[in-house]
């Protein structure tokens, strides 16, 4: 009986929600706009493109290759004759050749100039000037021509050129016998030396 009860309640109120419902839901009373609302988007069209097909270039004609000439035989030239080919220059001398002989030169003149040098100053330290000859003023160079050999000895004295004194041409060979002479650079050596005397006065 209980049951009963219940399933009746719930059925009543079952209709009156559902009654309700339709009640608010009514078609007729929602209001509705006369005219709807449009979205209208102006779409501008592209003008139709037009296809571009791409020429050709005109085709180049081919060149016609010209005719070559023969070359002509070389005629023969009436004339001078040909000058004749120089003889080929000397080959230079190894390096190593001529540093070995300009060194060696260089240094023998050099030794010939240092030893005349050192004569003359021997000769120098050793003159005899005569007293007879300097009272009487007299003056004058003598040329003296003499040989040494390799250890230095003296040998053929003699005046190649004469100062005009006989005084003075034997003074200069009593120097020359005065002096001792270092070995030259050679074997032997012919020298002429020219002596001077001459007065200096005291100051």
């Amino acid at each position: 009986m209980k049951k009963l009860i219940r399933f009746v309640i719930f059925i009543s109120m079952s209709l009156a929600v559902h009654l309700l419902v339709c009640d608010l839901v009514d078609a007729s009373k929602i209001a509705r706009p006369l005219y709807a609302p449009m979205k209208v988007t102006l779409v501008q069209k592209k003008p139709p493109q037009q296809k571009i097909t791409p020429q050709k270039p005109p085709e180049k004609p081919t060149p016609i290759p010209k005719p070559v000439p023969k070359p002509e035989p070389p005629k023969e030239i009436m004339g001078d004759p040909p000058e004749p080919e120089e003889p080929p220059e000397p080959e230079p001398q190894p390096l190593e050749e001529q540093a070995a002989y300009v060194p060696e030169t260089l240094d023998h003149e050099l030794m010939v100039k240092t030893y005349h040098q050192t004569i003359f100053e021997i000769i120098r330290k050793n003159l005899y000037y005569p007293g007879s000859a300097r009272r009487r003023g007299i003056e004058g160079t003598v040329y003296i021509r003499f040989v040494l050999d390799a250890s230095g000895t003296l040998s053929n004295i003699s005046v190649e050129k004469t100062s005009g004194y006989t005084l003075l041409d034997n003074a200069s060979v009593k120097t020359i016998k005065r002096c001792v002479f270092p070995p030259p650079p050679d074997d032997s050596l012919t020298l002429s030396i020219p002596i001077t005397f001459k007065l200096v006065e005291d100051s």
